[in-house]
């Protein structure tokens, strides 16, 4: 047994956060989509982590699904042995939700200005409860003026999805989320 797998199994069983570790790997979904799927593995303990072609080549497809699978039927124990329809029942109702706010804002002024200083602009969401009935607004991409610096956040701000959002805080920050299956890291 390598180092890896090791840290694989010690991070399955001693998790302190209480998430439940799924490694995703081939080639990745939609930023959107893999947006939504956060969201819904926080509300379910999950945290999908993209194993990258580092992390296959050193562990093995046949170990990280071994550990996938040991996952998954720790959570069909808790959340029934149909719990992966129910999850992806409700990633589907997420992307949704999160696309309808995505046309929301960007119909919005000051999207407009914001949008302009990027180059392919994302919006992204993470929660701020378990409801799922508040979001913290993340636009983010590269500056035109210096693609070279990366991604960041050039807005954040709070969202009630059954309200219209109040002015953006546009104010630059460093990244806070992160998706290196899709570059952005």
């Amino acid at each position: 047994m390598n180092l890896i797998s090791v840290l694989l199994l010690i991070g399955c069983f001693s998790n302190p956060t209480k998430f439940h570790v799924l490694y995703e790997v081939g080639r990745p979904a939609s930023i959107e989509y893999n947006n939504a799927k956060r969201t819904v593995g926080e509300k379910w303990n999950i945290l999908w982590v993209y194993a990258d072609d580092n992390r296959v080549e050193t562990t093995g497809y046949e170990k990280i699904g071994s550990h996938n699978d040991s996952v998954m039927a720790v959570i069909a124990k808790k959340k029934g042995e149909n719990w992966q329809e129910k999850f992806y029942s409700q990633l589907d109702e997420e992307l949704i939700k999160q696309n309808r706010i995505r046309e929301k804002l960007k119909s919005n002024k000051e999207y407009e200005l914001v949008s302009e200083k990027l180059i392919e602009p994302y919006i992204l969401f993470k929660t701020k409860n378990k409801k799922q009935s508040k979001y913290e607004v993340h636009i983010v991409g590269q500056k035109k003026e210096d693609p070279s610096e990366g991604f960041i956040t050039l807005c954040k701000f709070d969202f009630k999805p059954l309200k219209s959002p109040h002015s953006f805080d546009c104010k630059e920050q460093s990244l806070t989320l992160f998706f290196p299956q899709n570059g952005i890291k």
